[in-house]
């Protein structure tokens, strides 16, 4: 568990994660000064409001977007295979 110095906790890594890739701090997180590369100003990153739901509702939450995931990862090996029919179909047809 993560435990900051802001009185805030985030449990696991699992839910960091979704956490850290939430669009509202990835587009704080993004905003860079100069020629630097993309990487997170301190500043911007230190002012975002975090909202950090109770360790209860991170279960939940991080439960439902590992099985959305999930779901997604199964979805595109379903489209791989059928892509991979279509192109032996459509050899079949030509040749």
């Amino acid at each position: 568990m993560f435990d900051g110095d802001m009185g805030f906790k985030l449990k696991g890594h699992g839910c960091i994660y979704f956490f850290i890739q939430g669009a509202e701090l990835l587009e704080v997180a993004n905003k860079s000064i100069g020629s630097k590369m993309p990487r997170a100003d301190w500043n911007s990153v230190s002012e975002f409001p975090f909202k950090i739901p109770t360790i209860k509702e991170q279960e939940k939450i991080v439960g439902y977007l590992k099985t959305l995931e999930n779901k997604i990862v199964k979805e595109k090996e379903k489209l791989m295979f059928f892509e991979e029919q279509k192109r032996g179909f459509m050899q079949k047809m030509f040749v």
